[in-house]
């Protein structure tokens, strides 16, 4: 969460669709809570975690893919081997991806137990 939205001089919804104009990345037009199950399942939880990304659903043969800042050449290709699909970045907030990763990966005591989620 940056400074700004953390003293409400502006909503983290409203600083992603900034960054998402000076990025030129789209802002994730879904709800990340509502993700498909077989989408969640394509990315390990920690790979997941570690890069702030969550997958979001299929779509034209493509997994829609939420981050929370722009995806490095490294890791994309590392989610295509994963899903063996193409891969579409979207924008979205800290706090969705962190609220959708806790909701669909499990809490961080379950990764750092190693329970399955």
């Amino acid at each position: 969460m940056s400074v700004l939205s953390a003293i409400g001089f502006i909503s983290d919804r409203e600083l992603t669709k900034m960054l998402s104009a000076q990025l030129a990345m789209p802002v994730a037009p879904f709800d990340l809570l509502e993700a498909e199950e077989t989408a969640v399942r394509t990315l390990p939880a920690d790979f997941a975690r570690l890069h702030r990304l969550l997958p979001y659903r299929f779509f034209s043969g493509s997994l829609l893919v939420a981050a929370t800042e722009p995806v490095d050449t490294g890791v994309l290709n590392k989610m295509r081997r994963f899903t063996r699909n193409p891969v579409l970045i979207y924008l979205a907030s800290d706090l969705e991806v962190e609220a959708a990763l806790e909701r669909h990966y499990g809490g961080e005591e379950a990764a750092a137990a190693g329970d399955p989620v």
